[in-house]
């Protein structure tokens, strides 16, 4: 009941929010009045009192004018898709045990330490990106080779109508066979293809690691293939003692480049004055 009245109450909010409506990954025009696209790392702008793929991460990051906010996924016991970060719910919600240890209606009664949020169900979450004009980015964290939770996960895709709003970075080949309303990243022969200069269209795939991942060239290639572009600035990738300097450096310079986008954590998004405070 809890978690009903709170979503009830932030859905209230959303027409104040994302006033330029929701993302469409198919529209080069959206994407480029919107450059740089921003994806909040780790379900949304995370703090003591907004824990990671909570309904107030999510929020905050409408709030600062995010575009996409990524998804951490695994099946409940009875295979019900849920948002959760962590192999154990130990560390966010003091409470022992394994998303796949309990069904869907007692981990909506779960409640996340030092918050009032409750873990979300995917089809709460994708509501409410839909609501606040959120994409999604999904990290599926298990069930990829899971036929049925597969096509379910599909089908709320499409119910929550984010079929032009999605991506994955994961990529299993039942995935890519089954899931017919989500961006994929290249397979391997497709970026061998690439760097090899042979000609290939990408314009249903989104590139997706860090930095230091982007060969020389690559760039170029990849938005002349029509793939749009995300790099990972993410703060454990970086020395704890100048993880900020590192980070603005590497943003600054793929920006040059022409990349369209990042996936970033919330402590970095300083960098950029599309970012509402």
């Amino acid at each position: 009941m809890v978690m009903r009245l709170s979503l009830i109450l932030f859905m209230t909010l959303s027409s104040q929010l994302a006033a330029d409506g929701m993302i469409d990954l198919t529209d080069r025009g959206d994407l480029t009045t919107r450059s740089p696209i921003l994806i909040a790392h780790r379900g949304g702008v995370v703090s003591v009192d907004a824990p990671q793929c909570s309904l107030t991460a999510i929020t905050r990051a409408a709030e600062r004018s995010y575009d996409m906010v990524e998804l951490d996924v695994q099946a409940s016991r009875e295979g019900v898709p849920v948002v959760f970060h962590d192999r154990s719910l130990d560390k966010a919600c003091g409470r022992p045990g394994r998303i796949a240890d309990f069904v869907s209606s007692e981990l909506a009664d779960t409640k996340y330490l030092n918050s009032q949020d409750h873990i979300l169900t995917l089809d709460g979450a994708l509501g409410l990106c839909r609501d606040l004009n959120l994409g999604v980015m999904l990290d599926f964290k298990s069930g990829q080779k899971n036929e049925v939770f597969l096509k379910e996960i599909d089908l709320l895709i499409l119910k929550n109508h984010l079929q032009h709003a999605t991506i994955t970075i994961s990529g299993s080949e039942q995935m890519r066979s089954l899931m017919k309303h989500v961006m994929f990243t290249p397979t391997s022969n497709e970026m061998l293809h690439l760097r090899e200069g042979r000609s290939i269209r990408l314009g249903q795939r989104f590139w997706f690691g860090l930095p230091n991942q982007l060969l020389p060239g690559d760039v170029e290639k990849l938005k002349k293939a029509r793939a749009l572009i995300f790099p990972a600035i993410n703060t454990f990738r970086y020395p704890a003692d100048e993880h900020m300097e590192s980070a603005g450096r590497d943003i600054q310079r793929l920006l040059k480049e022409g990349v369209d986008g990042f996936q970033i954590d919330s402590v970095y998004d300083s960098n950029f004055t599309k970012v509402t405070q």
